[in-house]
């Protein structure tokens, strides 16, 4: 089994830039709003911005925040290779990584009760059959409200891929045992890698146990900008087979009795639907499902090639 001890506790925050404008802005200023308990660091990874505002923010961040690290990557290498090079660099036990243009939420109601990241280290201490901590998503920007994935998501699920977030909570040594992000995974990389981590808790003989801090801590921006990986035409078959043959060990586990030639198909074939998700909100928040049907109505009456939103 892993050894979870060897660093301190804490959580370091990595933020994978590139071009990301003055939405940086607002992520770092989100940050700092947090009223963490636990020490923290921010690692600004810049993935080959030429944009000047983006770098010009950098520079001011670097000057402003004590707690912030910077590392330049040489050319644009890839959303997958920036994180997984800030991982490594991280000096705290506990890892969760941000979008450049997404943030965390700085609503009071929502912070009551501590940051996210306070929650999932209280919870990934106090457990270490946790293999990591999921928020839920609301969405600002174009479109606003939760996404139609705010419900607590179980290990089994996402080896039936029900969608994961990008921006959980969990131990640095379990991912960087797992791998970090592969940038053959060119999308729905927020699955695939809580996938690495489930498979590598697996070779260790340890618990598949995913927890989640109900409420919307984390913020993803809805916008329509040239390059953004949600918007990508790529094929998910491909990234199903990829990601099975990066880590059989779980899908073998999961799916004994089909053979691997069969299984993307069986395991894209088992994503639910937007109204088995929503079903699956209604079955943990009822109001919660009433919300997210009442707000997506019109778009599904007057819009339904419009904004494609989560």
């Amino acid at each position: 089994m892993a050894n979870h001890d060897t660093l301190p506790i804490g959580i370091s925050m990595v933020i994978p830039i590139y071009n990301t404008g003055p939405a940086l802005d607002e992520n770092l200023s989100a940050i700092e709003a947090q009223p963490f308990v636990h020490d923290h660091e921010v690692i600004l990874v810049d993935d080959g911005s030429t944009d000047e505002l983006t770098l010009e923010i950098i520079e001011d961040a670097k000057r402003k925040y004590s707690h912030i690290g910077h590392i330049a990557i040489e050319g644009n290498s890839g959303v997958q290779i920036a994180r997984s090079t800030g991982v490594r660099t991280a000096k705290y036990k506990y890892v969760q990584t941000i979008d450049g243009d997404d943030k965390l939420n700085t609503s009071a109601a929502v912070l009551e009760n501590g940051t996210f990241a306070d929650i999932a280290i209280a919870a990934m201490e106090s457990d270490g059959d946790i293999a990591f901590v999921h928020p839920f998503s609301a969405m600002f920007g174009d479109y606003e409200g939760p996404t139609i994935t705010s419900y607590p998501i179980s290990g089994e699920q996402v080896l039936e891929k029900h969608h994961m977030y990008t921006s959980i909570v969990y131990r640095k040594e379990d991912g960087v045992d797992s791998g970090l992000y592969h940038p053959a995974i060119k999308k729905w990389q927020d699955w695939s890698f809580a996938i690495a981590l489930l498979n590598t808790r697996l070779k260790n003989n340890e618990p598949l146990r995913i927890a989640c801090a109900d409420d919307f801590y984390h913020m993803y921006r809805v916008h329509a900008a040239v390059g953004r990986i949600s918007a990508q035409e790529v094929s998910e078959l491909d990234m199903v087979r990829t990601t099975i043959n990066l880590y059989p060990d779980i899908f073998g586990h999961h799916y004994p009795d089909i053979e691997r030639t069969a299984l993307p198909q069986v395991v894209l074939g088992h994503k639910p639907d937007r109204l088995i998700e929503l079903l699956h909100v209604a079955n943990h928040n009822l109001a919660l499902a009433q919300r997210i049907k009442e707000d997506r109505r019109f778009v599904a009456m007057y819009d339904p090639d419009g904004i494609n939103v989560p």
